[in-house]
């Protein structure tokens, strides 16, 4: 494991007697036999005289855990990226970077996928079968957002959408839905078709190379 100068670690087992939990530390040197840290002041909750540490690279996942990387420019909206990040995690972007800012730019990107909302999964009612039209449809009207009706016919879904300023005509909908899903069928036989007639002409010219050739001998 290699950490960039710069990383940003806090204490979560005491080195030594001095050492509080939550302590923050930043890597001053690394390589693949030992790390160098020292004591951030302006995170740490000790004041104690100056600590630097040296230690073996592989003992750092047992006194510490990363919590990221400090912007390299004091600005007033400056900030850490606190990002919990594993060893395993941390080695691969180290790996993919060219340079050190190259390393803190793929931190910040990794922070803002992380702290992006994960986008909620449509839900859709079960799949129901339509008095007059016998189609087997489900519906899916979440609110604030497009509601959507899907089609089943012969192994193909279509699907129709409804604007949430619209007015909401399930029949409609169900309609728009089937006759997509009648398009997708179509479609699919129409290729299948070329391709069983492409494939009848390879066979029917295979077929009248063997005759004229024996014609010709």
């Amino acid at each position: 494991m290699r950490l960039a100068k710069g990383t940003r670690a806090k204490v979560v087992r005491p080195f030594t007697s001095q050492d509080r939990l939550g302590d923050v530390f930043e890597v001053a040197e690394c390589d693949s036999e030992s790390i160098t840290l020292s004591r951030c002041y302006s995170d740490s909750n000790s004041y104690l005289h100056e600590h630097t540490y040296t230690m073996p690279t592989d003992e750092f996942g047992v006194f510490f855990e990363i919590i990221g990387m400090e912007e390299p420019e004091k600005t007033s909206d400056d900030r850490v990226i606190t990002l919990s990040l594993s060893e395993d995690e941390l080695d691969a972007l180290w790996a993919k970077s060219t340079s050190f800012e190259h390393f803190k730019k793929k931190l910040k990107l990794a922070a803002k996928k992380k702290d992006k909302p994960p986008k909620g999964k449509r839900q859709w009612t079960p799949w129901t079968t339509h008095p007059l039209t016998g189609f087997t449809y489900s519906v899916s009207h979440p609110t604030g957002k497009s509601a959507k009706v899907k089609v089943e016919s012969c192994g193909f879904v279509g699907i129709a959408s409804c604007n949430p300023e619209d007015v909401w005509d399930l029949d409609l909908g169900i309609e728009l839905a089937a006759a997509r899903a009648e398009e997708k069928r179509a479609r699919f036989l129409a290729t299948k078709a070329a391709d069983n007639y492409l494939e009848k002409m390879d066979d029917l010219h295979f077929i009248m190379n063997r005759i004229y050739g024996r014609v010709g001998k």
